[in-house]
């Protein structure tokens, strides 16, 4: 059972898209919540890696001094990252391992 009641009216100094977003946040989070333990316990494992990933990265590029270095670090990050919004897409979609393995090889 939904815990997120759906208002559209009644909101003061929000535009539509603001009103769009926030729904699309709240169905999210809905989502989330009433998802299976295990797809939310492997979602947070892999959203987690990817946080560590791009905050290490961040980091390393606020402290290089050359811009070969950032776009090295970049380019590093996203080959990092990729799989793992792969993977993340896979959980999010109901994808079977096999389903993941099969989008990775592409």
């Amino acid at each position: 059972m939904s815990k997120f009641m759906d208002v559209h009216s009644g909101f003061v100094g929000v535009t539509a898209q603001q009103l769009k977003e926030a729904h699309e946040r709240d169905l999210a989070i809905e989502a989330y919540e009433s998802a299976e333990a295990h797809v939310r316990a492997e979602f947070d494992k892999l959203t987690s890696s990817m946080t560590s990933i791009l905050t290490a990265v961040g980091t390393a590029m606020s402290e290089a001094r050359q811009d070969k270095t950032r776009a090295t670090l970049a380019e590093q990050a996203t080959g990092w990252v990729k799989p793992l919004v792969m993977l993340t897409a896979g959980v999010i979609n109901g994808a079977s391992e096999a389903d993941v393995e099969e989008i990775m090889a592409n």
